[in-house]
């Protein structure tokens, strides 16, 4: 799940995206409070790195990749740069070198991910017949939040544990 805010009313800044100002960015930490109010497992969030935000030279992460892959940000150089060590299946802990949650809370990013290995997941974007894809993946999914994009049919986001 990605939880996408951007404010373009503000110039470009490292670690942001291009007409995005870091600071104008909700961190990590603010952008996982909905689902830690439906009590999801904060073990089991990841930062994602925002859409079109400045990358650490040398990264392994490529442009069109932002906004769909975990990673961290240098708070420092405000720098974005990719996840390493074993996150999908131990989340920040799993992280090389571990990420402590204080730390990743304070990244500018409004992405949130989660990861599957505990909260099962497909995503179908469909134009037509979205209803009979939706009612086919509830078979299998139980129960599962909605999300609905203007002018598309209803997303649902599955996450049962």
């Amino acid at each position: 799940m990605r939880n996408n805010a951007w404010n373009d009313d503000h110039t470009g800044a490292a670690g942001a995206a291009p007409g995005q100002d870091s600071q104008t960015l909700p961190t990590f930490g603010k952008a996982k409070e909905p689902l830690l109010a439906m009590y999801w497992d904060e073990e089991a969030m990841v930062p994602v790195i925002p859409p079109g935000a400045a990358m650490q030279p040398g990264t392994k992460v490529r442009a069109q990749q932002t906004g769909k892959v975990p990673g961290r940000y240098n708070l420092t150089t405000r720098l974005w740069s990719g996840l390493a060590g074993q996150w999908p299946g131990g989340g920040l802990a799993g992280a090389t070198p571990p990420l402590p949650v204080q730390e990743a809370d304070r990244f500018p990013t409004g992405n949130v991910g989660v990861l599957g290995a505990v909260y099962p997941g497909f995503d179908a974007d469909v134009m037509e017949d979205g209803a009979v894809v939706a009612e086919e993946a509830l078979t299998c999914a139980a129960s599962a939040p909605v999300r609905q994009i203007s002018g598309f049919h209803e997303r649902r986001i599955s996450g049962s544990s």
